[in-house]
This record gives C-alpha cells, structure tokens and sequence, in this order.
C-alpha cells in the first residue's frame, strides 16, 4: 500500500504557489477545475483533500481555482439570465472556459517549461534536444534534470579530464579518478606473470600517450551490468576520439578481512581458498577500450 502524506493548506494562494507547495511534500499532481468566484482570478478558492488530511501520492489533489464567466466581455444583450438567475449562453460557454482557461494557464506560465527544474518531466527529453543532449530514458529523473542544467558547461569541458570526472560525478554520486597516459598492463613475464585471463590479458599494443585510465570507489559485487554499460557509455562520448581508456573498480577485500584458510570452515580450493604468491591490490574488475576500439 502506498504511503500518505499530509496535505498542506493552499486555499488562498495563486495557483502557482499552490502546485509548489504540494510539490514540496511529494503531491506533484494536481486536477485543476475552475469555479466562478468573486475572488481575486487564479486564486485557489477550494481544495479535496482537505488541509491536514492524509492524501495517496499516486493520486491528483483537486482543486478550484477563481474564474470569470467570458460573458462580463460581451455585450449585455448577451447576458440576459432567465427567470432562475440563469443564463443558456453562460452555461453553454461555461465548458470551453474549463478547457481555454488551461490553455491559458500553461501560456501565462511558460517559462517554467524552460527551467530543468521546474518543467514537467515529461519535456525534459524535448528541453534537452534543444540543447542536443541524449538523454537515457532509464536515467533517474533529478540526475536528468542536473545534466540539462549544466549541459553548457560539459561542453566546454568535453573531452578533457575536468569534464569527464565532473560528468562521472553527476552520475554516480562518486568521485572517479582519472590517471593520463597510464595502463594498468605492462606485458606478461612466464613464470611470474603469465596466467591467461586472470593476471594476463592478450590484447592489441597501446600507446600510453593516448591512453587513460578511469578508477571509481565502487565495489562490482554491488554494481549493476546495465549501470556499468551506462558508465562505458558516457566516457565514450566525453573522451577524446583518438584515446583509449580502462575502467576500474574498486580492489577487493585485503587478506586480512577475508581470513586465512581454516581446515573445515575455507577450504574449498578454486571456490572460497586459493593458494597463490604474494598478494596484491590488483583493481576486481577492469575492462574498456584497446586499441582496435573494441
């Protein structure tokens, strides 16, 4: 069952005012309906639910908003009423009032649209294509809205190692490293280092004045594939075009916290034992481009 929240009193403010006011406690959608009310125009004039009752996130708080009949701008033939007080004419306008006076809403507040923040999230795509930032879809919605916002300073810091932490930063909530001209191989020794696919990896000759190295402090075990796909994707676009680059992870637990061989408790060779040389800080996991691309 979702959870409530409480609703907070926005009878007498703008209408404005009152969506960022239940915005701010997690109500982001509200059903406007327009009343005809002496009060001051757009003012909200009712609300349901009421103030301080508990209301479901999921669901649109509704709220009457002060309008004027459009006859008050035609002639007074026109506003002739019947002997109930009643005029056809008004109650035959009074449906596409409902709908212009939305409209008109909208128009009155366009600006909004044009600020990451405050747009809906529905036009963030089409606010980023202005700026011809592809955006993921699957990218969580305040992340979306940080990359709009400060799209024009990551263009003039893309391709640089500035750029690149900054983007990777916005991203992971993390602060990556970015090591130049290194590469975390340096060839294969037999008999010391020469064990395929575990700490010798075959691959194409690099050149390490185009070549950089990217460290983030996550453990893999905790990352996701699509997250690390989403990661490989973004230092492909902010990269130079003629570089290279390794990812790496965070390096796995020391010795010490993983505990020593105990006969009947860690014994299983290849499964949760290994008997090996001396150890090392090697990064878990690393992967990226050689020099084919690939």
């Amino acid at each position: 069952m979702a959870s409530t929240v409480t609703v907070p009193k926005v009878i007498g403010f703008p209408l404005r005012r009152g969506r960022k006011l239940l915005d701010h406690v997690g109500l982001n959608r509200a059903e406007v309906v327009y009343r005809e009310s002496e009060d001051s125009l757009g003012v909200i004039v009712e609300q349901y639910p009421l103030p301080g009752e508990p209301a479901d996130p999921t669901k649109p708080v509704r709220v009457g908003v002060a309008s004027r009949s459009w006859l008050e701008f035609l002639p007074a033939l026109y506003q002739t009423q019947n002997g109930a007080g009643r005029s056809f004419l008004e109650g035959f306008l009074w449906p596409f009032q409902q709908m212009w006076t939305d409209i008109e809403e909208k128009l009155d507040d366009l600006q909004r649209y044009f600020h990451p923040y405050e747009t809906p999230a529905e036009f963030l795509p089409w606010l980023a294509s202005w700026l011809a930032l592809a955006l993921d879809q699957e990218w969580p919605e305040q992340k979306k809205r940080i990359l709009i916002k400060r799209a024009v300073q990551l263009y003039k810091l893309r391709g640089t190692v500035r750029g690149l932490k900054l983007f990777l930063k916005i991203f992971t909530d993390l602060e990556p490293e970015i090591y130049e001209n290194q590469w975390p191989f340096d060839g294969f020794q037999v008999g010391l280092i020469s064990t395929t696919g575990i700490d010798t990896v075959l691959i194409a000759p690099v050149d390490r004045a185009h070549c950089f190295t990217v460290s983030l402090p996550m453990s893999l075990a905790e990352t996701s594939i699509d997250l690390i796909r989403k990661i490989h994707a973004i230092i492909r676009v902010e990269r130079p075009a003629h570089t290279n680059y390794y990812l790496l992870f965070a390096p796995p637990k020391t010795i010490e916290e993983q505990g020593f061989m105990q006969v009947g408790v860690r014994m299983t060779l290849g499964v949760d034992t290994w008997v090996t040389g001396a150890a090392t800080n090697a990064p878990e996991f690393v992967e990226g481009d050689n020099a084919d691309g690939h």
